[in-house]
């Protein structure tokens, strides 16, 4: 069975689970294949992208009120049939080329517009949509996929609500890289990054592009738990990570990490006690997977603030009011008692296991086209 998985833009929560299924496919012999949408226009796909990441940073309030809304995904659908018309070709060619048995969109623009072109008979193989937040919002919802990959059973079951017939969904949790089943154990993984066995760890991620305010909040943590060790992860954003160098060199408390892969990020967090940052579907997923808890600050609205809520309300994780309520928040869940709560929580949510049960899910559910 050959697997195409498809996502628009890069870095992302959405490629990073298109690696991790990738990964659990070839794990089980078969072959697998990403495709980044966005560079199929090399011009158009990056200006989305980043007129996508301006409005999240500078108008929040106007992607509270696009998010999960049913005209906005009315006109999104009239759009994605005009994009159809005027590039069906073009997508054929690819896919002839590629040849898949089976294509699984982890991004929901690509899926909606994959499944507008199954419903005009433009494409032939199944088609799975995966959910990679823990609530599946309006754009997700697609009558021509044959499948979908729910992140929960409560997501699950809102989406049979919206429409998703219940035989075509599963449950396998948000497809995270095999190497977090295989993380490392804490003392082992501190040995590993020359971290002392004692102190107490705590590592702060803005994502994979390094956002927020990563620098303010580095400085409340080293204030406020001075025995603490802070590993900050500033993904692909260059110019954080050369400030934070620049202005704690020589300071034995902080480190500072560009992006990692997958296997280095395992390591990282089976290090730590904490996870402070953003929520974001993808990196609260590989926390939870290796029982780590989660500190969440500036929650972008829309999928990360129900992410937050979910995580909140699981136990798993604590809301940061403002960015100032972080570090204190970071402070009490260190104390022992809470921690070990907090920690048992986070394990129970975790599916180290993710990637290669949605890929069990997708090769039992269309086992006989190859």
């Amino acid at each position: 069975m050959r697997l195409l998985l498809v996502y628009g833009f890069e870095p992302s929560g959405h490629a990073s689970a298109a690696i991790a299924l990738q990964a659990a496919a070839k794990a089980r012999g078969l072959e697998a294949e990403r495709l980044n949408v966005s560079l199929h226009h090399r011009w158009f796909g990056p200006a989305v992208a980043r007129a996508y990441m301006a409005l999240i940073q500078r108008f929040p309030g106007v992607w509270r009120a696009l998010y999960d809304n049913e005209r906005v995904a009315n006109v999104a659908l009239a759009w994605r049939r005009i994009y159809l018309i005027l590039n069906h070709r073009k997508l054929e060619r690819t896919l002839a080329r590629l040849r898949p048995d089976v294509i699984v969109c982890t991004h929901a623009p690509p899926l909606g517009a994959l499944a507008l072109e199954k419903e005009r008979g433009g494409l032939s193989c199944p088609l799975a949509g995966v959910v990679t937040d823990f609530k599946a919002h309006t754009y997700w919802i697609r009558p021509g996929a044959d499948l979908y990959l729910a992140p929960t059973q409560a997501a699950a079951a809102e989406m049979v609500r919206r429409g998703i017939p219940e035989e075509n969904l599963r449950v396998t949790g948000i497809p995270i890289h095999p190497a977090f089943a295989a993380a490392l154990p804490p003392a082992e993984a501190r040995r590993r990054l020359g971290l002392p066995q004692g102190a107490p760890v705590v590592t702060l991620s803005g994502g994979s592009r390094g956002l927020g305010k990563i620098s303010s909040v580095a400085e409340a943590l080293l204030a406020k738990l001075p025995a603490a060790r802070i590993l900050v992860l500033t993904g692909v954003n260059r110019p954080l990570f050369r400030h934070l160098k620049a202005r704690h060199r020589g300071q034995g408390r902080l480190w500072v990490y560009p992006a990692l892969d997958a296997p280095r990020m395992a390591e990282v967090l089976a290090a730590s006690d904490l996870l402070v940052g953003k929520a974001g579907g993808l990196s609260v997923s590989e926390a939870l997977a290796v029982g780590v808890p989660i500190i969440i600050f500036e929650p972008i609205p829309g999928q990360e603030a129900e992410n937050a809520a979910f995580l909140s309300s699981s136990g798993a994780a604590l809301v940061a009011p403002t960015l100032e309520d972080a570090a204190g928040l970071a402070a009490s869940a260190l104390e022992p008692g809470r921690l070990a709560a907090l920690k048992a929580r986070a394990r129970a949510l975790g599916r180290p296991d993710s990637a290669d049960r949605a890929v069990a899910a997708i090769v039992e559910a269309f086992s006989s086209v190859k």
